[in-house]
């Protein structure tokens, strides 16, 4: 790592810190490493859409896939991988002014609304976080509120999960601090004090008022889910849900410095599965983190992380498997890797 004065450059990653907005501030050198990593990232995902020349109509036009189409894996149909590569294709587009990926994310919202109803319901509860995350950038890059009446029935149904849990148990899909993070951020996206609400009470339930608020990374059990994963963090989901229920107020720095910063890593952490997508959560953590406290020892973390993600691209394509050894690169995984990109620069849409 180099570090001229206050910017920080290492396998493609530069930062220069702004103490005014808590916030990447990015010079045009950095705005240009940011964009290129965006870019990359979106051409990416274009590999696994599906779209001419392999489906003209149907049902499956516009999903994509949770892997690119190559090395004999099957085009599987994913529905919140679809959203995912939305959020990324919509960042990038709202940051650059670049229009090429436009009909990939009208594409991905046709294939969302055209198989609501195979996906969308009560127990959806994942599935709903995404049309939430993605719609609301979609409404902030575009100021087009067409899908609002879907994504508050998400939000809905997402409410109705979190406010009656009696535990925050769960992992991967069944995270519930993702789904309360989520919840709150898109609470106060749309002004609306009961989602908002429910989350923070949630988390004051189950974070705030709880006599053990963390635990190490390096403990965290070796959970094997659905589809074989393991891909979130419950501590970084914690941290993401305390900080987007709560913001930048004394409550999130006095519980992030005094119970979160004690137990974070020293750096990328080895995983059973899932490595890559977990790590790159948890660098997202440590981003928000760092707006908030200002402390580098949170900077340090995510820049260590990054850092190792960008090592592993071997092929430069802002894309990684989730593992090493896993066979093909994959769409989700450059979504969370996207989210840990985007988490301290000036762009990022959530407060």
């Amino acid at each position: 790592m180099t570090i001229y004065g206050n910017i920080v450059m290492r396998s493609g990653l530069a930062m220069s810190w702004n103490d005014e907005s808590g916030a990447i501030a990015l010079k045009f050198n950095e705005y240009d490493v940011m964009l290129k990593w965006f870019s990359k990232a979106s051409e990416f995902l274009v590999k696994c859409q599906v779209s001419e020349p392999f489906v003209v109509e149907g049902l499956l036009k516009g999903v994509v896939s949770p892997w690119e189409f190559s090395k004999g894996k099957p085009i599987l149909e994913d529905f919140h991988d679809t959203l995912e590569a939305s959020w990324v294709w919509t960042f990038y587009t709202m940051i650059s002014d670049d229009k090429r990926f436009l009909n990939n994310i009208g594409l991905a919202w046709l294939y969302v609304v055209s198989n609501w109803d195979r996906f969308i319901d009560k127990n959806a509860i994942y599935d709903c976080t995404h049309v939430m995350f993605a719609g609301s950038l979609y409404e902030k890059a575009f100021k087009i509120t067409k899908y609002r009446k879907l994504m508050d029935h998400c939000a809905s149904i997402v409410a109705d999960h979190i406010e009656n849990r009696d535990n925050a148990d769960g992992r991967e899909y069944s995270d519930p601090w993702w789904a309360a993070a989520i919840l709150a951020w898109y609470g106060k996206h749309v002004a609306n004090p009961r989602f908002l609400g429910i989350a923070k009470r949630f988390v004051n339930k189950f974070l705030v008022d709880s006599e053990v608020k963390f635990t190490r990374f390096e403990d965290e059990p070796k959970h094997i889910g659905p589809g074989n994963h393991d891909f979130f963090s419950t501590n970084a989901n914690k941290a993401i849900a305390l900080i987007a229920s709560y913001g930048d107020s004394e409550l999130s720095r006095r519980l992030l410095l005094d119970n979160f910063l004690p137990i974070i890593p020293e750096g990328f952490i080895s995983r059973h599965v899932d490595e890559n997508a977990w790590n790159a959560n948890v660098a997202t953590a440590m981003a928000l983190a760092y707006r908030v406290t200002r402390n580098e020892k949170f900077r340090n973390i995510y820049v260590a992380i990054l850092n190792e993600l960008s090592n592993r691209d071997i092929s430069n394509e802002a894309a990684l498997p989730r593992h090493p050894g896993f066979p093909v690169k994959e769409s989700w995984v450059t979504f969370f890797w996207a989210l840990a990109q985007a988490a301290l620069s000036i762009f990022w849409p959530y407060t």
